[in-house]
C-alpha cells in the first residue's frame, strides 16, 4: 500500500510540474506577445512621425511657402475673372503645385498613413485656409474639367474639421 502512495505521489508531482511548464509557457508566450506589439506600434508611430516631417519639411522649403503665400493673396472678383486672371494667363502653377501637395497629404489621410491628430496640429490651419479660399474655383474647374478636381483635398478638409469639432478643446 505504502508503494502505491509513492508511485501516486511521483505521478501527481510529474502532473503537477508538467501542467506548471505549460503555464509558464503561456505565460511567457503572452508577455513576449505583448512586447512585441508594443513594439510593432511604436515602429508604426516613429514611421508616421517621419513621414509626417517630411512631409511638413517640404512645406518649409522657400519655393513651396512661396507658392503658398501667392495663392493665399491672390484677389478674384468670381469664377470667371479668376479664369481670366489666372488660368488663361498661363499663371496657375502656385495653384498646380499647392494643389498637388495638398492632394498627396488627403491620399495618406484616406489610406491612414497620417495621423490625424499630428497632421492637425502642423498643417490644419494651411489646408483649411486653401480650401475655404479656393473652394468655388476648384467647384467650377470641376465643371469646366469634367473631373473631381482636389477631391482629396476636400477630403482633408473635411477630416480635419471633423477632428476639430470632435476635439472642441483644440479650438482657440
Amino acid at each position: 500500500m505504502v508503494e502505491l502512495f509513492g508511485f501516486i505521489d511521483l505521478q501527481l508531482i510529474s502532473t503537477v510540474s508538467a501542467s506548471i511548464g505549460i503555464l509558464a509557457g503561456v505565460v511567457n508566450w503572452i508577455i513576449r506577445s505583448r512586447r512585441a506589439e508594443r513594439q510593432r506600434q511604436v515602429e508604426i508611430e516613429t514611421r508616421q512621425a517621419e513621414l509626417l516631417m517630411g512631409i511638413y519639411d517640404h512645406y518649409l522649403e522657400p519655393e513651396h511657402i512661396d507658392a503658398y503665400i501667392e495663392l493665399i493673396h491672390r484677389q478674384w472678383e468670381d469664377y470667371d475673372d479668376f479664369v481670366k486672371r489666372y488660368i488663361d494667363t498661363g499663371k496657375n502653377a502656385s495653384f498646380i503645385q499647392i494643389g498637388r501637395y495638398f492632394i498627396g497629404i488627403g491620399v495618406l489621410m484616406k489610406k491612414g498613413l497620417i495621423d490625424i491628430s499630428l497632421l492637425y496640429t502642423l498643417l490644419s490651419h494651411p489646408i483649411t485656409r486653401i480650401w475655404e479660399k479656393y473652394e468655388q474655383i476648384v467647384q467650377g474647374r470641376r465643371i469646366a474639367l469634367g473631373f473631381k478636381l482636389w477631391e482629396d483635398v476636400e477630403y482633408a478638409y473635411h477630416e480635419l474639421k471633423k477632428y476639430e469639432e470632435q476635439h472642441a478643446e483644440l479650438k482657440t
